[in-house]
Protein backbone atom coordinates (compact mmCIF):
# COMPACT_ATOMS: atom_id res chain seq x y z
CA UNK A 1 0.00 0.00 0.00
CA UNK A 2 2.68 2.52 1.00
CA UNK A 3 5.00 1.54 -1.85
CA UNK A 4 2.14 2.02 -4.31
CA UNK A 5 1.25 5.40 -2.84
CA UNK A 6 4.86 6.51 -2.94
CA UNK A 7 5.30 5.31 -6.52
CA UNK A 8 2.12 7.09 -7.61
CA UNK A 9 3.25 10.30 -5.91
CA UNK A 10 6.57 10.18 -7.73
CA UNK A 11 4.94 9.47 -11.09
CA UNK A 12 2.18 12.09 -10.72
CA UNK A 13 4.33 14.65 -8.85
CA UNK A 14 1.25 16.63 -7.75
CA UNK A 15 3.31 19.45 -6.23
CA UNK A 16 5.60 19.74 -9.26
CA UNK A 17 8.67 19.27 -7.08
CA UNK A 18 12.05 19.35 -8.73
CA UNK A 19 15.18 17.64 -7.42
CA UNK A 20 16.55 20.85 -5.88
CA UNK A 21 13.23 21.42 -4.05
CA UNK A 22 13.48 18.00 -2.42
CA UNK A 23 17.16 18.49 -1.52
CA UNK A 24 16.39 21.90 0.04
CA UNK A 25 13.50 20.43 2.03
CA UNK A 26 15.73 17.70 3.45
CA UNK A 27 18.67 19.99 4.21
CA UNK A 28 16.43 22.54 5.92
CA UNK A 29 14.69 19.80 7.94
CA UNK A 30 17.86 18.92 9.84
CA UNK A 31 17.51 22.02 12.05
CA UNK A 32 14.26 20.67 13.48
CA UNK A 33 15.16 16.98 13.65
CA UNK A 34 13.46 15.11 16.50
CA UNK A 35 16.67 13.67 17.93
CA UNK A 36 18.24 17.11 18.38
CA UNK A 37 15.59 18.35 20.82
CA UNK A 38 15.91 16.86 24.29
CA UNK A 39 13.51 17.29 27.19
CA UNK A 40 14.16 20.20 29.52
CA UNK A 41 11.61 19.24 32.16
CA UNK A 42 11.67 15.45 32.57
CA UNK A 43 15.14 14.60 33.82
CA UNK A 44 14.60 10.86 33.48
CA UNK A 45 13.49 11.30 29.86
CA UNK A 46 16.45 13.56 29.14
CA UNK A 47 18.79 10.90 30.54
CA UNK A 48 17.26 8.27 28.23
CA UNK A 49 17.43 10.64 25.26
CA UNK A 50 21.12 11.29 25.92
CA UNK A 51 21.80 7.56 26.17
CA UNK A 52 20.08 6.53 22.94
CA UNK A 53 20.02 9.63 20.71
CA UNK A 54 23.54 10.98 21.30
CA UNK A 55 25.31 7.95 19.72
CA UNK A 56 23.14 8.31 16.60
CA UNK A 57 23.94 12.04 16.34
CA UNK A 58 27.65 11.33 16.84
CA UNK A 59 27.54 8.67 14.13
CA UNK A 60 25.80 11.13 11.78
CA UNK A 61 28.37 13.85 12.51
CA UNK A 62 31.23 11.51 11.74
CA UNK A 63 29.65 9.83 8.71
CA UNK A 64 28.53 13.01 6.96
CA UNK A 65 31.25 15.36 8.23
CA UNK A 66 28.81 17.72 9.91
CA UNK A 67 28.55 19.17 13.39
CA UNK A 68 25.10 18.68 14.91
CA UNK A 69 24.44 19.32 18.57
CA UNK A 70 21.36 18.67 20.66
CA UNK A 71 19.51 21.29 22.65
CA UNK A 72 17.03 21.30 25.50
CA UNK A 73 15.32 24.55 24.46
CA UNK A 74 12.74 25.25 21.77
CA UNK A 75 15.09 27.60 19.95
CA UNK A 76 15.96 26.15 16.56
CA UNK A 77 19.75 25.88 16.36
CA UNK A 78 21.68 27.35 13.47
CA UNK A 79 24.49 25.48 11.82
CA UNK A 80 27.52 26.46 9.83
CA UNK A 81 27.07 26.83 6.06
CA UNK A 82 29.56 24.06 5.24
CA UNK A 83 27.28 21.56 6.92
CA UNK A 84 24.41 22.42 4.61
CA UNK A 85 26.73 22.00 1.62
CA UNK A 86 27.82 18.53 2.80
CA UNK A 87 24.22 17.42 3.22
CA UNK A 88 23.17 19.02 -0.05
CA UNK A 89 25.96 17.20 -1.89
CA UNK A 90 24.95 13.92 -0.26
CA UNK A 91 21.26 14.24 -1.15
CA UNK A 92 22.03 15.51 -4.65
CA UNK A 93 23.75 12.21 -5.36
CA UNK A 94 20.33 10.52 -5.28
CA UNK A 95 17.82 10.62 -8.12
CA UNK A 96 14.46 12.37 -7.79
CA UNK A 97 12.53 9.17 -7.05
CA UNK A 98 14.87 8.24 -4.19
CA UNK A 99 14.58 11.77 -2.78
CA UNK A 100 10.80 11.36 -2.70
CA UNK A 101 11.47 8.24 -0.61
CA UNK A 102 13.61 10.28 1.77
CA UNK A 103 10.88 12.90 2.14
CA UNK A 104 8.27 10.18 2.79
CA UNK A 105 10.51 8.64 5.47
CA UNK A 106 11.29 11.97 7.11
CA UNK A 107 7.62 12.92 7.19
CA UNK A 108 6.88 9.57 8.81
CA UNK A 109 9.37 9.66 11.70
CA UNK A 110 10.20 13.40 11.80
CA UNK A 111 13.92 12.73 11.66
CA UNK A 112 16.35 13.02 8.79
CA UNK A 113 19.12 11.66 11.02
CA UNK A 114 17.25 8.43 11.78
CA UNK A 115 16.27 8.12 8.12
CA UNK A 116 19.90 8.40 6.99
CA UNK A 117 20.88 5.84 9.65
CA UNK A 118 18.32 3.41 8.22
CA UNK A 119 19.34 4.00 4.61
CA UNK A 120 22.99 3.42 5.57
CA UNK A 121 21.92 0.28 7.47
CA UNK A 122 23.36 1.63 10.69
CA UNK A 123 20.11 0.89 12.56
CA UNK A 124 17.11 -1.28 11.62
CA UNK A 125 13.68 0.16 10.85
CA UNK A 126 12.18 -1.02 14.15
CA UNK A 127 14.93 0.74 16.12
CA UNK A 128 14.47 3.98 14.15
CA UNK A 129 10.74 4.02 14.86
CA UNK A 130 11.39 3.23 18.52
CA UNK A 131 13.88 6.11 18.75
CA UNK A 132 11.54 8.48 16.94
CA UNK A 133 8.75 7.61 19.39
CA UNK A 134 10.97 7.76 22.47
CA UNK A 135 9.00 10.46 24.26
CA UNK A 136 5.69 8.77 23.48
CA UNK A 137 7.02 5.45 24.76
CA UNK A 138 8.24 7.21 27.91
CA UNK A 139 4.79 8.72 28.47
CA UNK A 140 3.15 5.33 27.92
CA UNK A 141 5.40 3.88 30.61
CA UNK A 142 4.23 6.60 32.96
CA UNK A 143 0.53 6.88 32.08
CA UNK A 144 -0.18 3.53 30.44
CA UNK A 145 -1.08 2.78 26.87
CA UNK A 146 -4.15 2.19 24.79
CA UNK A 147 -3.10 -1.17 23.39
CA UNK A 148 -4.78 -1.15 20.03
CA UNK A 149 -4.16 2.53 19.24
CA UNK A 150 -0.50 2.82 20.16
CA UNK A 151 0.40 -0.51 18.61
CA UNK A 152 -1.35 0.35 15.34
CA UNK A 153 0.43 3.70 15.19
CA UNK A 154 3.83 2.11 15.84
CA UNK A 155 3.29 -0.62 13.24
CA UNK A 156 2.01 1.89 10.68
CA UNK A 157 5.13 4.00 11.19
CA UNK A 158 7.28 0.90 10.71
CA UNK A 159 5.41 0.01 7.52
CA UNK A 160 5.75 3.55 6.14
CA UNK A 161 9.44 3.80 6.98
CA UNK A 162 10.09 0.32 5.55
CA UNK A 163 8.35 1.27 2.32
CA UNK A 164 10.33 4.50 2.05
CA UNK A 165 13.68 2.81 2.66
CA UNK A 166 12.85 0.04 0.18
CA UNK A 167 11.84 2.66 -2.35
CA UNK A 168 15.17 4.42 -1.88
CA UNK A 169 17.00 1.10 -2.33
CA UNK A 170 14.96 0.18 -5.41
CA UNK A 171 15.75 3.51 -7.04
CA UNK A 172 19.45 3.57 -6.26
CA UNK A 173 20.66 0.01 -6.62
CA UNK A 174 22.09 -1.20 -9.87
CA UNK A 175 21.64 -4.71 -11.10
CA UNK A 176 23.54 -5.95 -14.09
CA UNK A 177 22.57 -9.20 -15.70
CA UNK A 178 24.87 -10.69 -18.28
CA UNK A 179 23.42 -13.38 -20.52
CA UNK A 180 25.55 -16.33 -21.45
CA UNK A 181 26.06 -16.93 -25.10
CA UNK A 182 24.53 -20.21 -26.08
CA UNK A 183 26.61 -22.42 -28.36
Amino acid sequence: MHLTALSSTVIDNPNSLQKHDLVNYLVNYINTDTVLFHSSEELELKKIQNQVWTPIVEWCNKRYEINLASTDTLVVPTFEPGMAMNLSRYFSSYNTAALHGFVFAVDTIKSIILTMACVDRYIPIEKAVQLARLEEEFQQGHWGKVEWAHDVQRLDSQARLSAAVLYIYFNTSNAFVKEKISL
